[in-house]
C-alpha cells in the first residue's frame, strides 16, 4: 500500500499535478481538515523505506505514510509499520519534518452557576419545552434537518423562545454592576446543558440574525462552560465519542446512546473539565469526531498525545454528524459502529 492508496482510502482523490522540484506531485482535498486542493503528496520521496511524503497547506499536517496512518486511522508507529509491512526503521535521518510536541490537553475549571440562576433556568427550560412542542414548524425542522425527533427533543430539554427579551441579572443571582447589561434572551431554539439534573448552561440558536456579523449561537451569561456529557444508556462507561456541537451529541445519543457515551465540547479548542477527564481516562476506546475542518485537525494531536485510547473518527462525508445526516443521508448509528472495535459493537 502506497501513500496514495492511504489517502484514497480516506475518501479523497489525489490527482497528478506534474512535478515540483523534480518530484512527482499529487494534490487533493485534505483527509484531515477537508480543505480543497491544499493537500500535496510526493509518493516518490522516502522511497528507500516506501513512505512517500505529504503536506497540507491548510492544517499544516505533514509527514510520511506512517504519519498519515496515525492521523487518519489512529495507528501508532509500530502498528502503522506492520500495516504497511515496513521494517521498524527509525525516523531519525529521514526527510520527515519533526513537529513540536503538542501542548498537553489540560482540563478546564468550570464554575457552577449560582443556585438562583439554576432555579430560574430550570423554570425557563420547562416552559420553553412546551412552546417547542406547540411549534410544528420548528419540530419538523429539527426532525428533517437535524435528525432529532420530538421525543428526543423533549428528553434533552430542547425548547423554543418566541421573542427577544431582557432580564435583570440580579434576579438570576448574578452580580449587577453599574455598567453591566441585562441578560439577553434572543428568540430561537434553546439548547440546555443539564448536569446532575440541574440546568448549568443555556445556549440559544437565534431565529434571526441582525446582520452577517451577528453570531448564530450565544450562551446565556452566568452558565457553566462545562462539556455536555450524555452517559451511555446502559450505565456502563465503555466507548466514548467526542463531538463539538450539543445538537450533534443529542443526535448521536438518540441513534447510538446504547453503545457510546457522548461528550460535546462546544468547539474544537475547548478542553474537557475534571468530570469529563475522569470519564475519558476510564474509557478503553475514544472516538474523536471533532469537525472535519482545519480546527478539528489541528487539535487532534493534543487528544492523541493525552489519551492513548483515542482514535480520530470524523464523519465519512460532511464536516460533522448533522451535516453527514442532512446533506449526505448518512446513517449515524452505522458510522459510530464502524468506528468501534469488535468487542464494543452491539450484538447483531
Amino acid at each position: 500500500m502506497t501513500i496514495l492508496d492511504i489517502a484514497s482510502s480516506c475518501g479523497v482523490t489525489p490527482k497528478r499535478n506534474g512535478t515540483s522540484r523534480g518530484e512527482v506531485e499529487f494534490s487533493s482535498a485534505c483527509p484531515m481538515c477537508g480543505g480543497d486542493d491544499r493537500f500535496c503528496i510526493w509518493p516518490e520521496k522516502n522511497t528507500s523505506i516506501g513512505r512517500g511524503t505529504f503536506y497540507c497547506r491548510g492544517c499544516e499536517a505533514r509527514g510520511d505514510s506512517v504519519t498519515l496512518l496515525g492521523l487518519t486511522k489512529g495507528m501508532d508507529f509500530k502498528a502503522a509499520c506492520e500495516y504497511l509491512n515496513h521494517k521498524l526503521v527509525s525516523r531519525k535521518g529521514t526527510q520527515r519534518t519533526v513537529q513540536n510536541k503538542p501542548a498537553p490537553l489540560a482540563h478546564r475549571v468550570c464554575v457552577e452557576p449560582p443556585e438562583l440562576w439554576q432555579k430560574r433556568a430550570s423554570l425557563f427550560i420547562e416552559g420553553s419545552k412546551i412552546l417547542l412542542q406547540k411549534n410544528g414548524r420548528v419540530v419538523d425542522w429539527l426532525n428533517d434537518k437535524r435528525g432529532i425527533d420530538e421525543l428526543t427533543a423533549w428528553e434533552f430539554g430542547l425548547g423554543w423562545n418566541p421573542k427577544d427579551f431582557f432580564l435583570k441579572r440580579r434576579d438570576w443571582g448574578l452580580v449587577h454592576g453599574k455598567d453591566d447589561k441585562d441578560l439577553y434572551l434572543p428568540s430561537g431554539l434553546i439548547i440546555p446543558c443539564i448536569k446532575n439534573e440541574q440546568v448549568v448552561r443555556i445556549r440559544f440558536r437565534k431565529a434571526k440574525l441582525r446582520d452577517k456579523n451577528d453570531a448564530r449561537y450565544i450562551i446565556l451569561a452566568g452558565g457553566a462552560m462545562t462539556p455536555m456529557v450524555i452517559a451511555q444508556k446502559n450505565e456502563r462507561i465503555e466507548a466514548v465519542i467526542i463531538v463539538e456541537s450539543e445538537l450533534d451529541a443529542i443526535l448521536i445519543a438518540q441513534e447510538a446512546g446504547d453503545i457510546v457515551t457522548v461528550i460535546a465540547m462546544g468547539n474544537a479548542q475547548a478542553r474537557p473539565d475534571e468530570a469529563s477527564v475522569k470519564i475519558l481516562k476510564a474509557s478503553p476506546y475514544i472516538l474523536v469526531a471533532l469537525d472535519f475542518d482545519t480546527a478539528g485537525a489541528k487539535v487532534w494531536a493534543r487528544w492523541q498525545a493525552e489519551y492513548q485510547t483515542a482514535v480520530r473518527w470524523p464523519t465519512p462525508q460532511g464536516k460533522d454528524p448533522t451535516d453527514y445526516f442532512e446533506k449526505h443521508g448518512g446513517n449515524i448509528r452505522e458510522w459510530v459502529i464502524a468506528g468501534l472495535p469488535p468487542a464494543f459493537k452491539p450484538a447483531a
